[in-house]
């Protein structure tokens, strides 16, 4: 395991990974119905997106990966590091992650309604 990356766990002690908060599996597994089918919102090359809605009452986009390999995993870790410091009105807004220990890897976004990214851009 590198170096860098063994640094990263110590996020999952906090509660927060870059500034963001670690979300736990269960709680994304209530909002979206266990995941239900007719939550799903899509599905791409790095995993299915459900729609779901928190205990505060936010809808959210749960991103749930396909694999937890260590490369997935690396991947996954990045694509968070990355998310959480962008910021821009056309972009959606990452909320969280779960930690890189739970049993599955989901990352929680905002919910945008009237369809996919891909719907907007090819309209």
């Amino acid at each position: 395991m590198s170096s860098a990356f063994s640094s990263r766990t110590d996020f999952e002690k906090g509660g927060l990974y870059c500034g963001l908060p670690i979300f736990d599996y269960e709680e994304l597994r209530d909002a979206t119905n266990n995941f239900d089918q007719q939550k799903e919102l899509g599905d791409g090359g790095f995993g299915t997106v459900f729609h779901g809605k928190l205990k505060d009452g936010r809808e959210v986009a749960v991103k749930c990966l396909y694999e937890n390999s260590y490369k997935r995993v690396e991947q996954f870790m990045n694509e968070v590091e990355i998310l959480a410091r962008l910021r821009h009105p056309n972009l959606i807004i990452l909320y969280g992650c779960t930690s890189r220990q739970s049993h599955r890897l989901l990352l929680v976004n905002e919910y945008v309604p009237n369809g996919t990214v891909a719907d907007h851009l090819h309209g």
